[in-house]
């Protein structure tokens, strides 16, 4: 009697630290399954975060481009209006470096660029006009740095050949290089130490050519 007594309380030992240890692994296995999908979801979480933060950055970064495209509109639209005899619709820079300071922007190729800059101010030397600030264009190799929710934007324009054939039909054969001109606004930030820029490229005619 005393040995199958003994014999029982064996058995159920045993099958009480077997079914324990069945149960710490199935913890361990279960706790590890869930730091492995914590940390997916964090990765997945961080992926999205910034993804959502460059396409915000890019949108500013392309509103600034656009906003300088619109500004080298009005320069041109102005000198078209002015009745300055010193201004031409492509007289965009204004550079008290130079003779006559009223300048077309240098043309730029592939290798060598020229950058330039927006600037709204008095410039007596340039349109004889001393009381109101008149948009210009003016020589600037590091561009304009706008900061926009503690992010710096560089903006620089540079001008390229307008690339439009002479020899078109009728009706644009006269967007030649004498009344046509590509301007290029560079938008450039860094995201996550990553450098990051958007280019935006407008053609600008001489719209007044046949008026």
């Amino acid at each position: 009697m005393n040995k199958t007594l003994k014999l029982k309380k064996s058995f159920t030992s045993v099958k009480y630290l077997n079914l324990t240890g069945f149960s710490l692994i199935e913890t361990l296995i279960a706790c590890a399954i869930l730091i492995i999908v914590c940390g997916a979801l964090l990765s997945l979480s961080l992926i999205i975060s910034n993804n959502i933060f460059f396409t915000r950055q890019r949108s500013v970064a392309t509103n600034l481009a656009q906003d300088y495209l619109e500004k080298i509109r009005q320069i041109r639209d102005t000198n078209l209006i002015d009745s300055n005899s010193a201004t031409n619709w492509n007289s965009l820079v204004c550079d008290r470096s130079k003779t006559p300071v009223i300048q077309v922007p240098t043309i730029s190729d592939d290798i060598h660029f020229y950058f330039y800059s927006v600037s709204s101010e008095i410039y007596s030397y340039c349109y004889d006009s001393s009381s109101e600030p008149r948009l210009s264009l003016v020589p600037s190799s590091s561009g304009e740095i706008i900061n926009v929710s503690g992010i710096d934007f560089v903006r620089k324009i540079t001008f390229l050949p307008s690339g439009v054939d002479p020899k078109l039909l009728d009706g644009t054969r006269d967007i030649t290089g004498d009344n046509s001109i590509k301007a290029k606004v560079e938008v450039s930030w860094t995201q996550n130490g990553k450098d990051q820029k958007i280019e935006v490229i407008e053609l600008l005619t001489n719209w007044k050519q046949n008026l």
